[in-house]
């Protein structure tokens, strides 16, 4: 209700200024020689009619009664600048009370002041479940390793996750999802205990803090007490469903950790309960920590890495299959090892997807796939040079700077956009979809060819072809490694370039290493190829020659 029309309850701490009395009846006034806890947290608005200390006051106020407004009576301005610093809402000087402004003020501090708390709220819960959020859990974490520090006691964090939730999300939509999340919200608060803290990380994430657990089978009983409250069948737009939860739990003794160290852990154990089915609780325990702490220093060595720029690009040509030309060629990226020689992609990519290094790594091979275009066509004056393709991660399709890092490439290079491709695999756009499709439109927009990677073996390949703006389809190698000796799957392979001709896109497959594998895919319609056959990954100077004969 709007403050200047409610009414409004006022107490005036010290001697009460005359003009107190001409307030309108909408102010109710009570009185009092000095702050008690009793009086002043009941009441909108305390006003101070200049106290002994004042600032002493304010902190007092601040902490006691945080959504109450204040209002200092004070003549000294630079002490009314600290005031104001302190938290009250507006400071007077006895001219304005004189001025008959004193029921504006009120008012005005009130209103400040409420909204002030909404904007804190806001900035520290989650605006779908009203739950904390991960910035105000972070802080209740710290407090509760402080006090477990000094009480010499125990806590635990569990962290859950819902199982298949983005099947929800798409079987029912967002609203549904939403629906869902907030189910969830409303039971974990009545399964906590008293003391116990619960917050909404994001997505499907929720976390609870744990304070004053006996241990961890302790910790283990807490989290089946939430698995039953959270897994328990619920109706949503008319729809049964049921859901399950993954919970990872990590106990604290007398480790010295941080908040972050606190998520981190927990969560590592939650993706060790989704490995094994999800529905279950796992423990952080010896050899979980083990394996966090290697992705660690994975992690830290290829930041390393970019910083030292011991990342290089190999380059795979790709072939048309009717005279063997060469059309393009894939960017692969490698890690030129100070100590351990060359690294292919699997030694140190799922660390820095799971780090979150993958967006920094695909920006540096985006950006040096665009310069070794622009040098190719430099050089390539008499013939056309090849179009260069560059692979994005599932973490890179969804992130919220993928178009401007693409234009910055191309601006830093001044590369065309016609001169690169983009290749991203079904997987990764299935997960995403709703979110990847807008942005590959985006792509797409700016003159880049687009290339669905691995298509074929999909649970949803005609839907995703159909949906995603695509340019090119490129086979998945499960089926080029089979394509030459059964012919059900010849037929399949048929059928999906016939399909992909017929939507106006260029076919390609991959992993190519036997003769007969390139002519059954020739005589089946595929437009090109690559793969061992033709030629491995190597250096761009390597091509040289290749460049030269074509």
């Amino acid at each position: 209700m709007d403050a200047n029309a409610a009414r409004m309850r006022v107490l005036v701490v010290g001697e009460e200024p005359g003009s107190v009395t001409t307030l309108p009846e909408r102010f109710t006034v009570t009185r009092a020689d000095a702050l008690n806890a009793p009086t002043h947290v009941d009441v909108d608005c305390v006003l101070l009619a200049a106290p002994k200390a004042p600032l002493n006051a304010i902190a007092e106020l601040r902490a006691a009664a945080p959504a109450t407004a204040v209002v200092l009576l004070e003549d000294d301005e630079t002490l009314a600048g600290a005031a104001l610093e302190a938290g009250a809402q507006e400071v007077l000087t006895h001219d304005c009370l004189e001025a008959g402004a004193l029921g504006g003020a009120l008012s005005r501090a009130v209103v400040r002041r409420r909204m002030e708390v909404r904007l804190v709220r806001q900035a520290l819960h989650d605006p779908l479940t009203s739950l904390p959020n991960r910035a105000l859990f972070l802080d209740r974490c710290a407090q509760g390793l402080a006090r477990k520090r000094r009480r010499g006691t125990k806590l635990a964090l569990l962290f859950c996750d819902v199982d298949r939730f983005k099947a929800i999300n798409d079987s029912y939509g967002h609203e549904a999802g939403d629906e869902v999340l907030v189910t969830l919200a409303e039971r974990l608060l009545g399964a906590l205990r008293a003391g116990d803290t619960a917050a909404r990380l994001g997505g499907d994430e929720f976390v609870v803090l744990c304070e004053e657990v006996r241990g961890p089978e302790h910790a283990r009983a807490l989290a089946a007490r939430l698995t039953a409250a959270l897994s328990a069948q619920m109706w949503v737009d008319g729809h049964e469903l049921e859901v399950s939860v993954s919970i990872g739990v990590t106990v604290v003794n007398g480790r010295d950790v941080g908040p972050e160290d606190l998520l981190r852990d927990a969560d590592a154990a939650m993706y060790a309960a989704k490995r094994r089915g999800g529905g279950r609780t796992e423990l952080f325990d010896a050899v979980l920590r083990k394996r966090s702490a290697h992705r660690r220093d994975a992690a830290d060595e290829l930041r390393r890495a970019l910083e030292r720029r011991e990342l290089r690009l190999l380059h795979q040509p790709i072939h048309a299959l009717a005279d063997h030309a060469l059309v393009g060629v894939e960017a692969l990226v490698r890690w030129q090892h100070p100590d351990r020689g060359l690294l292919d992609p699997a030694a140190f990519l799922p660390a820095a997807e799971a780090s979150g290094l993958i967006v920094p790594v695909g920006a540096w091979a985006l950006t040096a796939a665009c310069e070794q275009a622009v040098r190719w066509h430099e050089t390539q004056s008499a013939q056309p040079a090849p179009t260069v393709s560059v692979n994005l991660s599932p973490r890179q399709l969804t992130h919220p700077d993928l178009v401007a890092t693409v234009h910055g490439a191309l601006t830093s290079a001044r590369a065309a956009p016609a001169w690169v491709r983009i290749e991203f695999g079904e997987p990764a756009v299935l997960a995403e979809l709703e979110a990847a499709l807008p942005v590959l439109e985006r792509l797409r927009a700016m003159g880049l060819s687009l290339v669905l990677d691995g298509f074929g073996t999909g649970p949803s390949s005609l839907a995703t072809l159909l949906r995603c703006p695509v340019d090119v389809v490129k086979l998945d190698r499960v089926l080029v490694d089979v394509v030459a000796d059964d012919a059900r799957t010849a037929s399949l392979v048929g059928a999906v370039l016939d399909l992909a001709h017929s939507l106006g896109l260029r076919t390609e497959a991959e992993g190519v290493e036997r003769p007969e594998q390139a002519e059954a895919l020739r005589d089946l319609g595929c437009d090109a190829a690559q793969g061992f056959l033709f030629a491995r990954p190597q250096r761009a100077e390597g091509l040289a020659g290749l460049l030269g004969a074509q």
